[in-house]
C-alpha cells in the first residue's frame, strides 16, 4: 500500500496491488485509514491495479476519445 498526502488539496491518493486488493487484513486497515482521512477532513481515493493489460486498455480509450472529439461529442 503506498499512500500520497497532498496537504494543499486536502486529498489522500491510496495505491493498492492485486494482492493487497484480496487481503482481508489490508481491506481492514484500508477502511480504518479511510475513516481517519475522513475525520481530518480529506477526501480518500483508492486505486487498485486492475487485472487487464495497461497498455492496450489505454490505447483503447485514447481512440475513442479522439473518435468522439472529432465527432465533436467531447
Amino acid at each position: 500500500m503506498e499512500v500520497i498526502v497532498n496537504e494543499n488539496r486536502k486529498l489522500a491518493e491510496i495505491w493498492l496491488t492485486n494482492a493487497e486488493s484480496r487481503d482481508e487484513r489490508m481491506e481492514m486497515k484500508l477502511k480504518s485509514l479511510c475513516r481517519e482521512f475522513k475525520e481530518k477532513r480529506y477526501r480518500a481515493v483508492v486505486f487498485r491495479s486492475g487485472m487487464g493489460n495497461l497498455e492496450d486498455l489505454t490505447a483503447a480509450l485514447v481512440s475513442k476519445n479522439y473518435r468522439k472529439s472529432v465527432a465533436g461529442k467531447l
